[in-house]
């Protein structure tokens, strides 16, 4: 069983031009922890991350049980390599916000458009079934791929936080973006 299974059924799948988007399997977990314990992959996060496998399984559970995060694996379509992980978190059902997180973990994979894919997954599904109206994201501003994905799905700049992060000991701003379903619906190609 995933752990996003009570939030999203099952076998829930989304596809993407060359990435699938389904739920995070305990067998998943060895590769998104090493990840996340990995430097160079969690440059743009604050650096490692420090999680086990036993930790991450029983945090994935507990966040989602309670509603306060899905979690989707990312793999490639055209051989199913687990490539990264993208959801949501800091979820607010009340006022139908959340913020995206996404990592592409394997940095022979960046560059390729596959982050961009999965974060338009991702909206489609939040905006389209999962009756989202606004998600968020804040970013470091060296993290130039991922403020242009963002920016071609759609999402806006709505400002900069001074010194929010500590990464190696230093403080640094991040940009917060963020997408309304009207924002991501004007950006979708045309029939």
């Amino acid at each position: 069983m995933s752990a996003s299974a009570a939030s999203r059924g099952e076998d829930e799948v989304v596809e993407g031009e060359g990435v699938r988007l389904r739920p995070v399997t305990l067998e998943d977990l060895p590769q998104i922890v090493a990840w996340e314990n990995d430097a160079e992959a969690t440059r743009f996060m604050g650096g490692p991350l420090g999680t086990t496998v036993e930790g991450e399984w029983q945090r994935l559970l507990a966040d989602e049980e309670v509603g306060q995060r899905t979690t989707w694996a990312i793999e490639t379509r055209e051989d199913g390599r687990l490539i990264g992980v993208v959801g949501l978190h800091s979820i607010n059902h009340h006022h139908h916000r959340a913020r995206v997180f996404l990592m592409v973990g394997r940095l022979a994979d960046h560059g390729k458009g596959y982050g961009t894919d999965a974060l338009r997954c991702l909206l489609q599904h939040a905006f389209t079934r999962g009756g989202w109206h606004r998600l968020s994201m804040r970013v470091l501003p060296e993290n130039r791929a991922m403020l242009r994905s963002a920016e071609k799905c759609g999402f806006q700049w709505e400002g900069a936080s001074r010194e929010a992060w500590l990464v190696n000991g230093e403080f640094h701003d991040d940009v917060r973006l963020a997408i309304l379903e009207q924002d991501w619906r004007s950006v979708l190609p045309a029939d």
